[in-house]
């Protein structure tokens, strides 16, 4: 069994969640994507005296969260509910303590486990990926792709909070922890759009994975967040896993979405974070290919007809850029980005 954290070189975990450096630096995490918001630059101000509150709090062990706020957006063809809560000071506490205590959790996650984990992402997977169908063609001829439905909603408070005691022994930590997983809004599972919630849906399926990969064995096993991938020689040996994967999840409250597909690679492409990889190349998700050229032929429409440029327009373009120099699109990537080049240097005349 994996021993639990208490304490770090000599220091307990709650008196590092509380120091002064560490909370100048929640501050500043906490305030990074929010520039705009009058509270955010309040802070910044003043971050020396938002500290002392902050700290005053951590030390008298009397955080409760103060409010959330929701929102309904639109995202990849469904309704999803998004959760906030105040930067001061509730968010900067999940920073403190997530700052300390995300290492720990996160630090047992398997290599093949790509979200929400600092040094991994889409890219690192997508690398990872490439390298195994390259290197063993054989044994990832077939693919089992499945999706945890509703995964946020379905986590169960109790058995996280159990597991984080699996691996935190410090007990003003643990206490800290329970107030921000139980009493964040709902009876169960996790808001998404909280940070803690990347984190401890992350952390999750840490077991599971190890489950996966050491129990059945399953060598080309990769999970970014709930959607989960799995390579193997044939489909009864998927089939086999799949059976065996539906009742560990069951245990943990969780299932299986009803549109799981067990294919052969040579047939079609493997389509997972972001990219479609087959065993001779891997190109970028149809889908973002269109929003890429879109954003393209918007630019250049733009310049066209004389109207304004924003930072988006570029922003969102070197983002998509940004995938395409990790896969096989560089023919893609000449043609598009040329005309935006030429357009912007010799105007739009000089594409016809």
């Amino acid at each position: 069994m994996v021993k639990r954290v208490s304490q770090i070189d000599g220091v307990k975990l709650y008196d590092i969640i509380k120091s002064r450096a560490n909370v100048l630096g929640a501050i500043k995490d906490a305030c990074r994507d929010h520039a705009k918001d009058p509270a955010v630059i309040n802070i910044k101000e003043n971050p020396d005296k938002y500290a002392d509150v902050v700290q005053e709090i951590l030390e008298a062990q009397n955080y409760r969260p103060s409010g959330f706020k929701q929102r309904r957006i639109f995202e990849r063809g469904k309704w999803r509910e998004l959760c906030y809560t105040r930067t001061f000071p509730d968010r900067i506490i999940q920073h403190c303590v997530l700052r300390v205590v995300a290492p720990i959790l996160l630090g047992t996650c398997i290599r093949d486990s790509y979200a929400a984990i600092k040094g991994k992402g889409l890219h690192a997977g997508s690398v990872q990926i490439r390298k195994d169908l390259r290197a063993d063609p054989d044994h990832t001829r077939y693919c089992l792709k499945i999706d945890v439905k509703k995964y946020f909603p379905s986590i169960n408070r109790d058995i996280l909070f159990q597991m984080v005691k699996r691996k935190i022994k410090c007990g003003r930590t643990l206490s800290l922890l329970e107030t921000i997983i139980f009493e964040c809004p709902g009876d169960s599972g996790l808001p998404i759009g909280m940070y803690p919630s990347q984190i401890f849906s992350a952390f999750y399926l840490c077991e599971f994975d190890r489950y996966c990969k050491q129990t059945l064995g399953l060598r080309f096993y990769y999970r970014y967040m709930d959607d989960i991938v799995v390579l193997g020689s044939s489909k009864n040996v998927l089939r086999n896993a799949l059976n065996f994967m539906r009742r560990m999840l069951n245990s943990y409250g969780l299932t299986v979405k009803s549109n799981w597909q067990i294919f052969p690679m040579g047939a079609r492409g493997l389509d997972f974070m972001g990219f479609v990889f087959r065993h001779s190349h891997t190109k970028i998700r149809k889908r973002n290919k269109v929003k890429y050229i879109r954003v393209c032929n918007h630019i250049v429409r733009n310049i066209k007809h004389k109207m304004g440029l924003t930072a988006h327009m570029f922003a969102s373009k070197i983002s998509y850029e940004g995938m395409l120099n990790w896969c096989d699109s560089r023919n893609l990537l000449k043609i598009h980005s040329s005309k935006v080049y030429i357009a912007l240097e010799f105007g739009p005349e000089a594409l016809k």
